[in-house]
């Protein structure tokens, strides 16, 4: 487990990668200090590999960071565009932000530190939504597995089947917390309610064209096939003039 400060540190260390890469780009091969700049492209490769397993902790709910003030093992219960939300249990929720000179905060949601207050709990990792909310997202995944096995095919598995199984999620749990987020950050229901319902009107939307892929691309093949057959089964006119001289 990563302390959170910890974590901060080694994610901006990793920008190291950026001006690694305009050396080695503008260094002579026997530079002495294209060692360095190789040195530095690695240490941001490292970087971005540990994130890429913090992003996977983070998606199956598993993720936890030492708390920014008394170390204490939390649990990261969210994330938006303003910071990340861990549940520490001394200190409570704290929202984890940057501040213009790139210094982690720890804001306890609801002081006067706060100014996005409203940020609703976290009900955990999005992966687990339908295990939530498995009545409903039977109802509204059933109609994909049925698109599926209609003209199955391995890539229906990832489209639309991982597809809508994490935007379903989306839409699900935007809906029984009243909150999700868009490219400008955290819609809150009941503070921008056209902002939100139109979020969740997209997401159904794409939600409802991955499910009808499948289908779509079966008619579409059928009716190919059914022209193709009417053409190879159309009348041969018979007594035509030989071309021929």
């Amino acid at each position: 487990m990563l302390k959170a400060r910890t974590w901060h540190r080694l994610c901006i260390s990793g920008h190291l990668m950026f001006p690694g890469i305009v050396a080695a780009w503008l260094l002579p091969d026997d530079s002495p200090f294209i060692w360095p700049a190789m040195a530095a492209i690695l240490w941001g490769f490292l970087i971005g590999g540990l994130g890429a397993i913090q992003g996977i902790l983070f998606a199956c709910g598993r993720l936890h960071f030492g708390c920014p003030i008394c170390d204490a093992r939390s649990p990261v219960a969210g994330a938006h565009r303003y910071g990340t939300i861990i549940q520490c249990p001394r200190c409570g929720p704290l929202q984890l932000r940057l501040d213009r000179l790139c210094r982690l905060r720890a804001i306890r949601p609801g002081s006067e530190e706060d100014d996005v207050a409203g940020y609703p709990a976290s009900t955990g990792s999005l992966l687990l939504a339908p295990r939530r909310h498995w009545i409903s997202f039977s109802l509204i995944f059933a109609p994909v597995v049925a698109s599926i096995l209609h003209e199955f095919m391995i890539f229906y598995i990832l489209i639309p089947g991982f597809w809508c199984y994490g935007v379903g999620g989306i839409i699900l749990d935007g809906i029984f917390s009243e909150s999700t987020s868009d490219s400008n950050g955290l819609l809150v229901r009941r503070r921008n309610p056209i902002r939100f319902w139109r979020e969740i009107a997209i997401l159904s939307l794409f939600y409802l064209l991955a499910a009808a892929f499948p289908i779509a691309f079966a008619l579409q093949e059928r009716g190919k096939k059914e022209a193709a057959a009417t053409t190879d089964s159309s009348p041969t006119v018979h007594g035509a003039p030989d071309s021929k001289p």
